[in-house]
């Protein structure tokens, strides 16, 4: 199982010349910062056409055109050199747009402690950003190009895996159910013609099949493919089922008077494309788990003066799909397809939707000379769970017996009030330490006490699901919350960095399956709900705090409880 990433979220508020910030993680708890945009709202179009014009491999002999007035901004930007777009525009902007973030010092130590926690314990860090649907400027700023004193911050490893980032859409509103164990995910390609040459459609074709060929061997997916692609084509084939899980469009994008929009085939006489709006495509394609869009700026959003962020073709479809990753700018034909081959690759390893994007991103930074593709794909999440998002259950590490044998969940954890529920096929079926499913569930928000850890896409018949024979004691829902008021009375507890050190007494499987909060009491009640899963576990987790704790009062009380539940 891929190690635990450690998170940092930014909340945006948009304000008249930038945005409140607020930090949350374990690291550094909550914090409040001031963010002054780097680039005013009428320079920032002119700055993601000069971003535009990098990802073209003949510029500048071809790319978009410039006016004076355009110039004149880049020349103050620093982004316009010899009368061209510098080379390395995008590391200009990602340091700039990183020196707006760490202006504020609240946001600077913020920023700095998440990221010092995360290299010391050899984890990598998921950044977490979320918009409210006006936050238009805010989510048109090319985050994902975030560049430090010495290098991209996405470009970063800690541990195993990169550094990730993902966008949020602040929304109340559900999530649709999760998928039925055992279900094979389908695949919907759409490969429009238009202005898409037979040969390159080919290769991209080609590519992608070599990926999902490893999947379907797994008997995780199928796929279907619509090519030429039309407004009623698409329509008859979402009508006529099957309902696809997936949809993986290949063609071209337009991002134009505050419209985003995807270029099918046309069947009127004398046209070849057409123009599908966002909202259209929201009403068509509804409901998918993952949207994968290789469209050249399918992912822009700008011109925010009297648009939401809904404009966008991504946060568009984010707000009816579980995930999408789509392009902000133009995207080559070679970064579109390496970035699909690596993609569905890592998928078919176990990788989580967030680490498949972070590896491809630095697929493409390692084999582009140039280094100007790897920022260009965005991924856009609707869920209220900050964690992994799989597709592909994740092998599960081996593990090491603990005191009174293997550390295991039950296959059917209890009900709220410790009563055993129904069988092996239940939906509540945990397996040993298993990440959520990319489908998530509608009703388990993260900071809910009753969460428990997700099933397996193979059901119960998954070897992480071998049930431990005789039954095993857990606490009801009073109990977790009176074990939670002792414990945040010890020392060990209160401080966030001995929690962590306390937590190096699980199993690391155990440890993985813990969804982790800022907030002092979200996090304990997380980490004891996650605990009364595991047979073993909450004796491992009282292990670490007396370690810290033994003789203290507050201790003694923690052992008084756990004596009587015994």
């Amino acid at each position: 199982m891929p190690e635990p990433s450690d998170q940092l979220t930014l909340r945006f508020t948009p304000t008249l010349d930038g945005a409140r910030i607020g930090w949350e993680s374990v690291a550094g708890g909550t914090r409040r910062s001031r963010f002054v945009a780097p680039y005013a709202s009428d320079v920032l179009p002119t700055v993601l056409k000069a971003l535009d014009a990098a990802q073209r491999p003949g510029y500048p002999g071809v790319g978009p055109d410039v006016s004076a007035e355009e110039v004149q901004h880049l020349v103050r930007a620093g982004l316009w050199e010899a009368d061209r777009v510098v080379p390395e525009v995008h590391r200009r902007v990602g340091q700039r747009l990183y020196a707006a973030l760490i202006e504020d010092r609240d946001g600077e130590l913020a920023l700095r402690l998440a990221r010092e926690s995360a290299r010391s314990q050899g984890k990598s860090l998921t950044y977490v950003l979320r918009f409210p649907p006006e936050a238009v400027d805010l989510a048109a700023l090319p985050w994902e190009a975030l560049w430090d004193q010495r290098q991209a911050l996405l470009l970063s490893r800690g541990g195993r895996q990169l550094d990730a980032l993902e966008r949020y859409l602040d929304l109340d509103e559900a999530l649709s159910p999760p998928l039925p164990a055992g279900h094979t995910l389908h695949i919907l390609a759409l490969a429009p013609h238009a202005g898409i040459p037979p040969e390159v459609r080919d290769a991209e074709r080609a590519a992608r099949l070599q990926s999902w060929t490893a999947l379907q061997d797994q008997g995780l997916l199928t796929w279907d493919e619509l090519s030429p692609v039309t407004a009623r084509s698409l329509d008859d084939r979402m009508r006529r089922g099957p309902t696809p899980d997936i949809i993986h469009y290949y063609g071209h994008g337009s991002y134009d008077n505050g419209q985003g929009s995807l270029v099918f085939d046309s069947e009127a006489r004398g046209s070849r494309y057409e123009l599908v709006s966002a909202g259209r495509l929201a009403a068509l394609l509804g409901g998918m788990r993952l949207m994968m869009l290789f469209a050249c700026q399918s992912a822009m959003v700008t011109d925010g003066l009297s648009t939401g962020l809904f404009t966008g073709v991504a946060p568009a479809l984010s707000a009816v799909a579980e995930a999408v990753v789509a392009m902000q700018l133009t995207v080559r034909v070679t970064a579109a397809t390496r970035f699909s081959e690596v993609f569905y690759g890592e998928l078919a390893r176990g990788q989580a939707v967030q680490a498949a994007v972070a590896e491809a991103r630095r697929s493409l930074y390692v084999l582009e000379s140039d280094g100007a593709s790897w920022y260009v794909p965005a991924l856009y999440l609707r869920t209220r769970e900050q964690r992994p998002l799989y597709l592909v259950q994740p092998s599960v590490e081996e593990r090491r017996p603990l005191r009174g044998g293997a550390l295991q969940p039950e296959r059917t954890p209890p009900d709220h009030q410790g009563h055993p529920n129904g069988g092996a096929s239940s939906p509540a079926a945990t397996p040993e330490g298993q990440p959520a499913a990319l489908t998530g569930d509608a009703s388990s928000p993260a900071a809910t006490p009753e969460e428990q850890p997700a099933a397996p896409a193979g059901g119960a018949s998954s070897p992480a699901a071998t049930p431990q024979g005789d039954a095993m004691r857990q606490l009801t829902i009073q109990e977790r919350g009176q074990l939670v008021e002792l414990l945040l009375a010890c020392p060990a507890m209160q401080d966030s960095h001995q929690r962590g050190s306390a937590l190096d007494f699980l199993e690391a499987h155990v440890r993985s399956a813990i969804p982790r909060h800022a907030q002092s009491r979200a996090d304990v009640l997380s980490i004891v709900t996650t605990c009364n899963n595991y047979r073993g576990a909450l004796d491992a987790l009282l292990d670490g705090v007396r370690f810290f704790d033994a003789g203290t009062v507050a201790m003694q009380a923690v052992e008084d409880f756990w004596k009587q539940k015994q």
